[in-house]
């Protein structure tokens, strides 16, 4: 054939997101399950052509209707030496509506391209495999298709297609097609250097990849900076595609790569050994890409994200995707050494509304959920070894009931509403300079709480269980400013380290510490002045053990207000040397109160 499509799409960067990598020292590849035992998320999805032996009517039957084509009888050999093309193509172009193409078992089919026509199968028992064509193409910018595909689908419609194909170029090409399946289907790009996809799509619409194996298109990455072309799919401006319970393996760049692509199903597919992420979704000007679900697959091994949701040259897009139930294990990594990606479960740069959920990682390179400029996530029941970044501004993001290895704001972050709810975590990492209007630290286990308070916005930590053994030094909360008030409420805080459990370490207005349970063994509650600090309704216990002996509230009170607090320490409750302050219903276990020159009015 000599049909040449230039696709002008910019060529992603193969590399992926540069930011610095969390080296891993080993890990551990083995006992990789899959989900195969949950539902697909499309119960009506099956295919057209099942693997059951051909039954029905023969070329010597009257009736065209279902008619099974030999390509035999059009003299294909099938001996692993002939070139049967022309053979078989003509038993394409026989072939009524509804006729199904039939290479026998055991055939070994030498051919160059096959080009299909619309309302026929081709059913391949036997095996395809292709002659490569005089010259030499190679994937990139300007061409990223070839002019050789072992089978091509142009301009048609209404297809099904089974085979098992070794090919040089492209398995299977498809361009302006609508309505095709590709089902129990074997394509083996034999590594081939030339970079190009197992199934490449362009302009098509209705496509259904199912139970089929993908593997060794593009060249086998062995270097920790860069990847060979070759991705197992690859989808550009497809419109309901649906990608169902297949092997896609060992290729050169990313198992799954869609651009200006929407309405896509990702279901229970096992995704391995590629050298890029196990799924890319990328975007161009034309902000069409929307609605998608990535559900039940299994992503392990791959060299760089688990899977790659990359908008990093335009502004926040709503792009409707829901991630869920996926499996993901041991990305990023080459010969395990790291490389620059490797998320846990996802990478999502300038996004919004995206539903995390339920996904299981571990062993990865990098962060579990790298969010960067995003507006509005949502994650909940995730579970990983690895911490959650956020990065840049966001609009909403949601955190509930996962279980993460801290929660980590970098560097001048901002935005609307950050909420983290349920969650098992040992920290939450809030920098200086973090502007939000409004974050919520509910009903979490905070391992090894150190949390620095210095926001512009308002700010509710409450119902919490913290813990804090680190070191000296470190305090559970460390509170330079709140903008906006700070409630500190119904917690139950320990601080086992050789520091203060909450210090107010500045003039910082509207702080109320209500109904929480603190021990530690040195001050609980260490305050420079906030004004109007109110303390009410805690039980304080300091212990022994620390480089001080405990006290319950040691500072200097700017018109703080205790009442009925329970006080037990070792030595000094309350411990002032100036100041206002007053007290009502206080009750005091054990020790002593020092108020020195403060004012103190008891209630």
């Amino acid at each position: 054939m000599n049909i040449v499509v230039s696709i002008l799409i910019s060529l992603f960067s193969l590399s992926g997101c540069s930011e610095s990598p969390k080296k891993v020292s080993s890990i551990d590849n083995k006992d990789v399950k899959t989900n195969s035992d949950a539902k697909s998320s499309d119960g009506v999805l099956k295919s057209q052509l099942e693997s059951q032996s051909i039954a029905g009517n023969t070329a010597e039957n009257n009736d065209d209707r279902g008619l099974i084509i030999n390509v035999k009888k059009y003299g294909a050999i099938g001996n692993g030496k002939a070139n049967d093309t022309k053979a078989i193509q003509k038993a394409i172009n026989v072939c009524p509506q509804n006729g199904t193409v039939w290479i026998e078992k055991n055939m070994l089919c030498n051919v160059n391209t096959l080009k299909m026509k619309s309302g026929i199968n081709l059913k391949a028992d036997g095996k395809l495999k292709q002659i490569t064509a005089a010259g030499s193409q190679t994937f990139g910018k300007p061409l990223q298709n070839s002019s050789s595909p072992l089978i091509l689908l142009d301009k048609v419609n209404n297809i099904s297609i089974q085979i098992n194909g070794q090919s040089t170029y492209e398995g299977i090409f498809l361009i302006n097609s609508d309505h095709i399946t590709i089902a129990n289907s074997i394509l083996n790009g034999s590594h081939s250097s030339l970079g190009f996809a197992g199934i490449m799509m362009y302009t098509c619409s209705d496509i259904k990849i199912e139970n089929s194996e993908i593997l060794n298109y593009g060249k086998e990455r062995t270097s920790v900076d860069i990847a060979q072309p070759g991705s197992g799919i690859r989808a550009l401006q497809v419109n309901n595609l649906i990608v169902l319970n297949n092997k896609i393996h060992n290729n050169g760049d990313n198992g799954l790569f869609t651009i200006t692509s929407k309405n896509v199903i990702v279901d229970h597919n096992t995704i391995y050994s590629n050298g890029l992420s196990g799924i890319q979704i990328a975007f161009d000007a034309s902000f069409k890409e929307y609605n998608y679900q990535i559900t039940g697959n299994n992503i392990h091994n791959n060299m760089a994200d688990g899977i790659d949701i990359n908008n990093f040259q335009f502004k926040t897009r709503d792009i409707k995707i829901l991630i869920k139930n996926n499996l993901l294990k041991s990305n990023g990594f080459v010969n395990g050494k790291s490389t620059a990606d490797g998320s846990g479960i996802a990478t999502l740069i300038n996004l919004s509304n995206v539903i995390v959920s339920n996904n299981r990682s571990s062993l990865s390179n990098r962060s579990a959920l790298y969010v960067k400029g995003c507006g509005v996530i949502t994650a909940s029941n995730n579970v990983s070894d690895k911490p959650v970044e956020i990065i840049d501004h966001y609009e909403r993001l949601d955190f509930t009931k996962n279980t993460f290895q801290s929660i980590d704001l970098v560097g001048e972050t901002s935005g609307e509403s950050l909420k983290i709810i349920g969650n098992t975590i040992s920290n939450i990492s809030l920098p200086n300079g973090t502007k939000s209007s409004s974050i919520i630290i509910e009903s979490n286990k905070i391992k090894s709480c150190n949390i620095n308070l210095n926001v512009t916005g308002k700010v509710s930590f409450v119902k919490n269980v913290t813990q804090n053994n680190i070191s000296k030094g470190s305090n559970s909360l460390y509170i330079s400013q709140v903008s906006q008030g700070l409630l500190i409420d119904g917690n139950v805080m320990k601080q086992s380290s050789n520091a203060d459990c909450i210090v107010i370490a500045s003039q910082v207005p509207n702080i109320m510490i209500t109904n929480n349970s603190i021990t530690g063994i040195n001050n609980l509650i260490t305050d420079v002045g906030a004004p109007g600090l109110v303390v009410k309704g805690n039980r304080l216990s300091g212990l022994n053990g620390g480089y001080i002996t405990a006290r319950t509230y040691v500072g200097t009170p700017n018109n703080a207000h205790f009442s009925n607090n329970i006080h037990n320490s070792q030595a000094n409750n309350i411990r002032v040397t100036g100041g206002s302050m007053s007290i009502s219903n206080e009750k005091f276990e054990k020790g002593f109160n020092e108020y020195g020159a403060a004012k103190v009015e008891k209630l």
